[in-house]
């Protein structure tokens, strides 16, 4: 856990929250849940574009064969 910059963050920020006594625990319990989420589909975009991109039919453009020609 040390290691990863992120865990460490999620945790202080959360752990901050618990000890304010601000929100109560199926508050922040849903919060982490949403957060945990949001960085789940993020860190998935770039692969997804990839794996789009992979899909696609390839079609070199007009430039491209102008200039291997």
């Amino acid at each position: 856990m040390g290691n990863d910059h992120h865990v460490v963050e999620f945790m202080t920020d959360y752990l901050r929250m618990m000890v304010s006594g601000n929100l109560n625990a199926h508050e922040i319990e849903s919060l982490m849940d949403s957060e945990i989420e949001t960085h789940h589909q993020e860190a998935h975009g770039p692969v997804a574009a990839i794996a789009r991109r992979g899909r696609a039919p390839c079609r070199p453009s007009a430039s491209w064969r102008r200039y291997w020609a």
